[in-house]
């Protein structure tokens, strides 16, 4: 049998159930590209989303790896391509969400000393992703992309770029070659001596802290967690972005430090307080550097994280348990079951104390009788829906979603950097549940991520008919930057007609202004069921008055 590389290529993912592949087309992928069509003549049980813009196939591809737990696929071409790419693969990287993104490149002798359609993968991405692989040669495109499938969901999950020259996938394979598959994360046991010493510090524990970060959703360990926790009350804190790990209305439930906003109620007593801190899963390279000393006077620090992280060069006293997580809390569980955790009496009535100050920090106003726009009741309705997950880009311009945009469900709200939301929740459209309509999936963008990535989402999730929801805060500026520095000079918008823009590329379509809409208008919204809407809520002239 005779196949190109790009044939292999595409064979090679299908092999390793990876069923869905996004990005922008481009000449040194057209092998991949005429494989896939291919297939799609002969069975319809791959899909194959053309992006309208490299960041987007990214965080597209990035969101739906992290809800499946496996690698989500981008392909991009060339310099032009790859630069592109650039924010998505950044995010992805930050999350610890399993990507690999394929770069076809010119073939290396049709490249000259400046020649602006050809980069050095290695050279621009490196410090940027978790592996960078060049195929050389067609035949081992398989062990390849095993070798890529591994590499990004082990250890902490993360990206992995292949760099797919042309002529490399335009090459024609004769014979057999094996496919070789992964068929499940590898599983980092803990050792004996590691139990124990969990086991030591929890003796010596009387105030225990907790801080869970993302590993725990991607090793589904979050019962575990909640078991631990309650065992030897503690209380838990969750790292910046990471706001869907631990259920917010739990009595052990202490809040999440911010980068640049103020701490929590009752979080800066919390810390004092504790004799001991374990890091459950998280491997701190996103937590603002300034909170570090936030904990570097606490006695005792464990940490369970799966690979070495930022966290081992920070605190000197920190023991640290190379594992994954899930396994290790499976082990730590049994074996405190029938041993009560001795707690500090003090610490207990606290717990009581901290969790009375939450629930009146996140009750809120009612709802306004005015008609200017509220964002905390705004929020505190999106909040009422169970089967919404909302997605944030960094877009600021109501700070108050941190406190009353708060849902029970593991992935009831997760976050990234500006655009970040308006790609990520096509990709979250495109998982089962969300496909079913059994889950709702939103962003949440302010005008300046809008104005960046909106109309391109649309035209995305308008040619695949994805149930994306898209919620646009229209407020004329850069509203977080603004009040930071106390004026708006230099932070202007011109006020972009969003509504116009939606309204040429999808039927559903609203503007909300005053109070009175907000309820229908996002009621109607999810209504609309296995279609694209949009709702902008127009702030500008708010803010003017």
């Amino acid at each position: 049998m005779r196949q190109t590389g790009g044939e292999m290529l595409f064979r090679s993912l299908i092999e390793n159930e990876i069923n869905m592949v996004t990005g922008v087309p481009g000449g040194p992928l057209v092998p991949f590209i005429n494989a896939i069509r291919t297939h799609h003549e002969q069975s319809h049980n791959f899909r194959n989303i053309v992006s309208t813009h490299e960041t987007l196939a990214t965080l597209t591809a990035s969101t739906f790896g992290r809800f499946n737990r496996w690698p989500g696929v981008a392909y991009v071409s060339r310099k032009g391509g790859a630069d592109n790419a650039t924010l998505g693969i950044t995010q992805a990287q930050m999350h610890g969400d399993p990507l690999i993104v394929i770069v076809g490149q010119k073939p290396p002798n049709l490249r000259g000393p400046f020649d602006i359609q050809a980069t050095d993968i290695q050279a621009d991405f490196a410090h940027r992703v978790k592996r960078v692989i060049k195929l050389t040669e067609a035949g081992e495109i398989p062990e390849i992309i095993n070798l890529a499938i591994r590499e990004s969901i082990n250890g902490r999950p993360g990206v992995v770029l292949v760099e797919a020259p042309a002529q490399v996938l335009a090459t024609d394979i004769s014979g057999p070659i094996p496919i070789p598959t992964v068929s499940a994360r590898n599983v980092l046991e803990p050792e004996t001596a590691q139990i124990k010493a969990f086991l030591n510090a929890l003796r010596q524990s009387r105030k225990p802290l907790v801080i869970v970060g993302h590993i725990a959703l991607f090793e589904s360990a979050q019962e575990e967690i909640k078991r631990f926790v309650k065992a030897i009350g503690a209380m838990v804190l969750l790292p910046f972005r990471q706001e869907n790990l631990y259920p917010w209305h739990d009595v052990a439930f202490g809040g999440s430090f911010q980068p640049r906003l103020s701490i929590e109620p009752a979080m800066d007593e919390m810390i004092q307080m504790c004799d001991s801190l374990f890091i459950l899963g998280d491997a701190f390279n996103d937590v603002t550097t300034g909170k570090y000393t936030l904990f570097r006077d606490i006695k005792t620090i464990v940490h369970c994280y799966p690979q070495a992280s930022l966290a081992k060069t920070i605190y000197p006293q920190k023991i640290d348990l190379t594992a994954n997580l899930r396994p290790l809390l499976e082990q730590v569980n049994q074996e405190i079951a029938h041993t009560p955790q001795l707690v500090d009496e003090t610490w207990r009535a606290k717990r009581k104390e901290w969790h009375a100050e939450r629930l009146q920090f996140m009750e809120g106003p009612h709802w306004p009788t005015t008609e200017t726009l509220d964002m905390p009741a705004i929020w505190r309705y999106l909040a009422t829906f169970p089967q919404a997950t909302y997605i944030r880009g960094a877009g600021n311009y109501d700070n108050a979603h941190i406190r009353y945009l708060r849902t029970e469900n593991s992935f009831g709200t997760f976050s990234g950097d500006m655009g970040y939301a308006l790609g990520a929740v096509l990709g979250l459209s495109l998982t089962e549940p969300y496909q079913k309509g059994e889950k709702i999936a939103v962003a949440l963008a302010g005008d300046g991520e809008a104005g960046m990535f909106l109309l391109p989402a649309l035209l995305t999730a308008r040619q695949y008919n994805l149930p994306a929801k898209f919620f646009v805060f229209n407020d004329g500026q850069y509203t977080e930057i603004a009040k930071e520095i106390g004026h708006s000079f230099g932070m202007e918008l011109s006020g972009p007609d969003l509504f116009g823009i939606g309204q040429a590329k999808v039927p559903d379509i609203e503007r909300v202004s005053c109070m009175s809409q907000v309820k229908p208008a996002i009621q109607s919204a999810y209504e609309t069921g296995h279609a694209p809407c949009v709702i902008e809520f127009n702030l500008v002239a708010d803010r003017k008055r």
